[in-house]
């Protein structure tokens, strides 16, 4: 296939893809005529709901128009329960890294778990997954995690030498001359070479190395979706862009003699090129060209091929009328594994589609219902006000002001006289009744938009239950649907991306890290100590998990309730401190730290020595303390039902 033949294929595939992704953010289409919808609606629609663009097309503009945002206010109540601290990472070694010894295995595979989370809290990576968190409501979250290296401006830093003119100088074999600095050179020695055969520049040396997590608007992602809702099995993922024209033509990725020939495709508008790309025609002709240069942007695609283990980029018009052709085409990029990007989806479609079936979807139809109806309602009210009929010359009379009469009969206050020739003249209007049906619509509605979210109101701070055990059994199920989000997706979401994450720090880490780790001594202090990772402790297989309940709030009333209640429980028999295993299962789930079941252990040991010890002095002296023991080590912790902090009988 020439290169030719493989541009327009991608433009094949680019073109099938935006189809796809258009019918899923737009749906089937409206009606232009009455502005019905006739198909479902797409992710666009859920959207602007949760923006509060409610009104539908065909509402007057005359009427007033009422938005509550249940919407927003349900999705914006399940993120902290899905992301609410940041996660902390463990790596363990693979079978393979074990070969090297168990001792490296666990010290690299520590250095890689400090690297990862001192990177990820350095990035602000937990605000962009809660941005993705909160977009796979609406369609697809996505995350993508990579590498920037910032170079030093040294002597090794290639620039080529340029006329007057702006045109590179020649030397006698054709190539640009260097005004300083150095080309980049292969093993052999050779210099390297762009494929139309420009000779590459050495960048200088890396001063600072950085490691990101970005969030991505899935409306600017394309995708195979032909190959199912398993991301792993699509052959490619494409990542639309669109970049100031002249950021574009100075990327060093590119060689220079294809960015010369780049053009504009639409200015910071969307408008054409083709057309004035300044807001105003007024003024100075060189400032507006100024600024119609300042506004020309170039639309592009970088493509991940992983069938042929490709990187391509191609911007949305050709470099020339007679050759189309990639931008960049190359190897793919170290550290990938299936690409830089991340996807996260709650609710599947059934078969075998890529694109999900959002939960924002349905919440959004009965959010639109729930306004229009309290839009009718409000409508209604203004029909209830108080009008008359008033018959010629009923305020004619001598001394008598019409305008004057006529304002107290509208806005007076209760018991105002008003002055006219004849009492009959004033007839009050039959008030418009307000239809029953609107009051009970309301609730059945709310109830609906409890139904298809999944989330009763007492997660949003509103009370909808009628008693406390309706209330308790309806949080019960909304928190079970909420583990089972957190635990079971984004959990493993945010795992993939530690993993993408800590893969590019292999491929491209060059430069030390240092890191900050917390350090607990014998004596319960929590000092902390800097820790220089090189590159070498990066390397080796690994597996990335999270910690259980990391990412869960420390503070959460539930938790605390179930430890005072397994405090009490230990209190009222110490025996259940001695199992450990136990012990670490409760305190894991619960959020904590595991280790603390080593602590119960010791306290629990030592209560129940000091009881089998002989007691100590003469008969009549002083009682002994150690049956108060094991509750001072506890903090004076009291069991559940109220009685003494050791369960014995209040005297």
């Amino acid at each position: 296939m020439t290169k030719a033949d493989l541009v327009a294929t991608w433009r094949a595939r680019i073109a099938y893809a935006k189809e796809k992704r258009r019918i899923f953010y737009e749906g089937q289409g409206d009606d232009n005529e009455t502005g019905l919808r006739l198909g479902a609606p797409g992710a666009n629609f859920a959207i602007e709901v949760f923006r509060g663009n409610t009104r539908p097309r065909w509402w007057s503009t005359q009427d007033a128009w009422i938005h509550v945002g249940k919407l927003k206010a349900a999705v914006r109540a399940a993120i902290p329960s899905l992301l609410y601290r940041d996660p902390e990472y463990k790596i363990f070694p693979a079978a393979k890294d074990m070969e090297g010894g168990q001792d490296v295995a666990y010290q690299r595979a520590r250095a890689k778990a400090l690297w990862l989370n001192h990177w990820w809290k350095e990035g602000a990576a937990s605000t962009h997954c809660r941005i993705g968190i909160q977009n796979a409501f609406f369609s697809i979250g996505c995350i993508k995690a990579g590498y920037k290296a910032h170079f030093q401006d040294d002597e090794t830093r290639g620039v080529f030498e340029k006329d007057d003119y702006g045109n590179y100088v020649l030397d006698a074999n054709g190539d640009p001359q260097l005004e300083r600095g150095e080309y980049l050179y292969d093993e052999d020695g050779e210099i390297l070479r762009a494929e139309d055969g420009f000779p590459q520049l050495n960048q200088g040396t890396v001063q600072k190395e950085e490691w990101f997590v970005e969030v991505i608007d899935c409306r600017m992602m394309l995708f195979d979706v032909d190959s199912g809702p398993d991301f792993f099995q699509h052959r490619y993922c494409i990542e639309e862009w669109v970049r100031p024209l002249k950021e574009v033509q100075d990327d060093p990725r590119f060689s220079p003699a294809k960015r010369k020939r780049l053009k504009g495709t639409e200015n910071r508008n969307g408008i054409a090129t083709s057309g004035k790309g300044y807001s105003s025609s007024n003024g100075d002709g060189g400032i507006n060209a100024a600024v119609e240069e300042d506004e020309q942007m170039l639309r592009g695609y970088d493509i991940y091929d992983f069938q042929e283990d490709r990187y391509m980029v191609l911007p949305e018009c050709g470099l020339n009328d007679e050759n189309d052709e990639f931008l960049l085409d190359g190897e793919m990029p170290p550290g990938m594994e299936h690409g830089p990007f991340r996807f996260l989806k709650y609710t599947e479609d059934v078969g075998t589609e890529w694109y999900p079936i959002p939960d924002a979807t349905d919440m959004a139809l009965v959010n639109q219902e729930y306004d229009l109806t309290r839009s009718q309602m409000f409508i209604h009210r203004e029909h209830t006000k108080t009008r008359y009929t008033i018959l010629e010359n009923t305020f004619a009379g001598d001394g008598i002001n019409a305008e004057d009469e006529m304002e107290k009969l509208a806005h007076g206050p209760d018991a105002t006289f008003v002055k006219v020739a004849s009492h009959n003249g004033i007839q009050p209007l039959q008030k418009a009744s307000l239809d029953n049906s609107f009051m009970q619509a309301v609730p059945n509605i709310a109830a609906d938009f409890n139904e298809v979210g999944g989330m009763p109101g007492e997660m949003r701070g509103v009370a909808d239950s009628d008693t406390a055990t309706q209330a308790s059994i309806l949080a019960t199920g909304a928190e079970i649907r909420n583990n089972d989000r957190r635990d079971n997706q984004v959990a493993q979401w945010l795992q993939q991306i530690g993993r993408v994450l800590l893969m590019s720090g292999q491929a491209n880490a060059e430069l030390d890290s240092l890191v900050i780790e917390k350090v607990v001594d014998a004596t319960g202090v929590t000092p902390f100590r800097a820790v220089k990772l090189t590159p070498e402790e990066l390397l080796g297989e690994f597996e990335v998990t999270i910690e259980v309940g990391s990412t869960q709030a420390k503070n959460d009333p539930r938790t605390l309730q179930s430890l005072a209640t397994f405090l009490a429980n230990l209190g009222q028999n110490p025996m259940l401190g001695l199992i450990p295993g136990l012990n670490r299962r409760i305190l894991d789930g619960m959020g904590m730290d595991p280790n603390l079941a080593d602590e119960i252990f010791d306290a629990s040991k030592a209560y129940l020595q000091s009881q089998q010890a002989p007691a100590q002095g003469s008969p009549m002296g002083p009682p002994t303390q150690s049956g108060q023991q094991l509750p001072d080590m506890l903090m004076g912790q009291g069991n559940a039902a109220g009685a003494a902090p050791t369960g014995a009988p209040v005297n």
